[in-house]
C-alpha cells in the first residue's frame, strides 16, 4: 500500500516524472550547456569525451546504447560530427541540431593562409609528401609572382584532379591550360575549392562548426535548450526555464571577463594550426590569425610552411597556437627567432572535467591562453 502511495505521488495529478529525459549531448561544451539546464532535475549523457575527436568516429556500444536509450539528442550538426549524422538517421529520439537554433550566429568557414587576405599562392595543403614539391619551393615561388608560363608540368600528370588548385592562384592567364579541360565542375564555385579537406569540407565547406566558441550563441542555445526539454517534461519546465536563466546570467559574465582578458591582445598577429577559432575573433573583435592548414586533414606543405614562416618573421608573429591533440612539431618549422613560441589553445576542454562547469572552464582557459602569450 506504501509504495502505491508513493508511486501515485509521483504520477498522479501534478506529480513530477519519476525520471527525467534521457538527453545525449554530443560533446564535452553542450553537454556542459545542456548539465546546468537540467540541474537537479537529471543528468544528460556526453557522447564523445573531449579526448576524443569529434570529426571522425566509429560508434562505441557504449555509445549506441546512449542513443538507443535517449529521448533528446543534442548535438552540433554533420559539419563536426558527420558520423553521427548518419547514425542518428532513422531513430526514435528527437534530435537538436545547434547550427539550425533560431538566432545562433553562423560564420562561413575559411580556406588556410595568411592573414590581410595574401593567401597561401601555391595551394600545396596535403602535399607535403610529394617529392616534387620539396626542392623546388623558392623557384617555383618565384614564377608564381612573375606570372610565367608553366610549362614543365609533368610531376603532376598524375594528379590532375589538383591541377586546378595548383595553377589558378587567381591568374586568369592560364585558363587556356588544356590539363584544365575537366574541372568545369569548380568554375561555379572557386570560392570553395580548398574546403574539399579537413573539418570544414564536412560541412560542404559552407559553415564553420565550432560555433560553441561564441558565448552569445551559448546563451541563445541554454534557452533553446530549456523549451526542448520543457516540452519532454511540462513537470519540470520550471525548473528548467529557471536554470537556463540562471545559466545565461553565468555566460554574461564569462563574456565580460573574457571581454576584458581579450582587449589588450585583439590587434596582436598570431598564426593558428588549423581554423577553429573563428566564432572567438569574431566576437571578441580580435585580429583574423593567419591560419597554417584549413582542418585537422589537410597537413601544410613545404611551399604553404615556407610562406608562413617568411610571413610571421616579416609580421613580427610571437604567438604560434596548436590545440591539444596536435602536435608541436607541426609548428615548429614556423620559428625563425627565440621570441616565438607555441602555446595551446584547447577549444573543445581537453583539460577540464565534463558537467556543468565544464564550458566556462574552458571558455576561460582559453581567453587566458591567447592572453598569456605576449
Amino acid at each position: 500500500m506504501r509504495s502505491s502511495i508513493l508511486l501515485l505521488a509521483c504520477l498522479g495529478l501534478g506529480g513530477k516524472a519519476i525520471a527525467a529525459p534521457n538527453v545525449v549531448a554530443d560533446i564535452a561544451p553542450v553537454h556542459s550547456l545542456v548539465s546546468q539546464v537540467m540541474g537537479t532535475e537529471g543528468t544528460p549523457e556526453l557522447l564523445i569525451p573531449p579526448t576524443q575527436s569529434p570529426h571522425e568516429g566509429v560508434l562505441r556500444p557504449s555509445q549506441a546504447r546512449a542513443l538507443a536509450g535517449a529521448d533528446l539528442v543534442v548535438w552540433i550538426g554533420p559539419g563536426l560530427t558527420p558520423w553521427l549524422a548518419d547514425t542518428l538517421e532513422g531513430r526514435d529520439a528527437e534530435t537538436m541540431m545547434l547550427l539550425e537554433v533560431p538566432g545562433t550566429a553562423l560564420l562561413a568557414a575559411r580556406e588556410a593562409g595568411v592573414a590581410e587576405g595574401l593567401g597561401l599562392d601555391d595551394h600545396d595543403h596535403g602535399h607535403g609528401d610529394h617529392d616534387d614539391h620539396d626542392d623546388h619551393d623558392d623557384e617555383e615561388h618565384d614564377e608564381d609572382k612573375d606570372h610565367n608560363e608553366h610549362d614543365d608540368h609533368d610531376e603532376h600528370d598524375e594528379n590532375d584532379e589538383h591541377a586546378d588548385e595548383d595553377d589558378h592562384d587567381d591568374h586568369e592567364e592560364h585558363v587556356e591550360h588544356d590539363e584544365h579541360d575537366d574541372h568545369d565542375e569548380h568554375a561555379e564555385d572557386e570560392d570553395h575549392d580548398d574546403h574539399d579537406q579537413g573539418d570544414h569540407a564536412l560541412n560542404d565547406g559552407i559553415t564553420d562548426p565550432h560555433a560553441w566558441l561564441d558565448p552569445e550563441n551559448a546563451r541563445v542555445w541554454v534557452a533553446a535548450i530549456a523549451e526542448a526539454l520543457a516540452e519532454l517534461d511540462p513537470s519540470g519546465a520550471p525548473a528548467y526555464r529557471a536554470n537556463a536563466a540562471a545559466a545565461i546570467e553565468r555566460l554574461e559574465a564569462l563574456e565580460a571577463d573574457m571581454a576584458a582578458a581579450l582587449a589588450p591582445v585583439a590587434d596582436r598577429p598570431y598564426v593558428v594550426m588549423h581554423d577553429a577559432f573563428a566564432y572567438v575573433e569574431a566576437h571578441f573583435g580580435l585580429r583574423e590569425p593567419s591560419r597554417l592548414s584549413a582542418g585537422d586533414a589537410a597537413p601544410a606543405g613545404p611551399r604553404a610552411i615556407s610562406n608562413m614562416r617568411a610571413f610571421a618573421a616579416q609580421e613580427g608573429v610571437r604567438c604560434f597556437f596548436i590545440e591539444p591533440q596536435q602536435a608541436a612539431s607541426g609548428m615548429e618549422p614556423l620559428l625563425s627567432s627565440d621570441e616565438q613560441s607555441i602555446h595551446v589553445l584547447d577549444p573543445i576542454g581537453v583539460s577540464s572535467k565534463p558537467g556543468p562547469d565544464h564550458y566556462n572552464e574552458t571558455m576561460r582557459a582559453f581567453a587566458g591562453a591567447m592572453a598569456g602569450c605576449q
